[in-house]
C-alpha cells in the first residue's frame, strides 16, 4: 500500500512540465561540471607531469655530476698507475742495460787477449811474408 502511494506521487511529479525542465537543467549543469572536471584533471595531470619532469631532470643532473666526478677519479687513478708502471719499466730497463753492459764488458775483457794474439800472429805472418820475399 505504501508502495502504491509512492508510485502515484512519483507519477504526478514526473508528469509536470516544470519538473522536466528542472531535470534537463540539472543534467545540463552536471554535464558542464563533468567537462570542467575533465579539463581540470587534464590541467592537473599536465602540471603534475611538468613537476615530475623537472624532478627527474634534477635527479639526472645530479647523477651526471656524480658520474663525472667518478670518471675524474678513475682517470686520475689510471694516470697515477700509468706513471708508476712507467717508473718501474724505466728501472727495469736500467737494470737490463746495466746487465747487458756488464756482460759486454766481460765479453770484451775475455776477447782482448785473443785480439792481442791475433795481432801477434798477424805480425808474425807479415814477418814470414817479408822473409819469404827476401829469399
Amino acid at each position: 500500500m505504501a508502495l502504491s502511494k509512492i508510485q502515484t506521487i512519483v507519477d504526478k511529479i514526473s508528469g509536470s512540465g516544470r519538473l522536466q525542465q528542472v531535470i534537463a537543467e540539472a543534467q545540463k549543469v552536471t554535464n558542464q561540471v563533468q567537462s570542467q572536471a575533465k579539463k581540470l584533471n587534464q590541467k592537473i595531470n599536465k602540471d603534475e607531469a611538468v613537476r615530475q619532469y623537472k624532478s627527474l631532470m634534477k635527479k639526472l643532473q645530479s647523477k651526471e655530476k656524480q658520474l663525472q666526478s667518478e670518471v675524474t677519479e678513475v682517470v686520475a687513478k689510471v694516470k697515477k698507475t700509468a706513471t708508476e708502471v712507467e717508473k718501474i719499466v724505466r728501472a727495469e730497463l736500467k737494470k737490463v742495460r746495466a746487465q747487458a753492459n756488464s756482460q759486454f764488458a766481460k765479453a770484451k775483457a775475455t776477447t782482448k787477449p785473443t785480439k792481442a794474439k791475433k795481432a801477434k800472429s798477424t805480425k808474425a805472418a807479415k814477418r814470414t811474408k817479408q822473409t819469404a820475399k827476401r829469399k
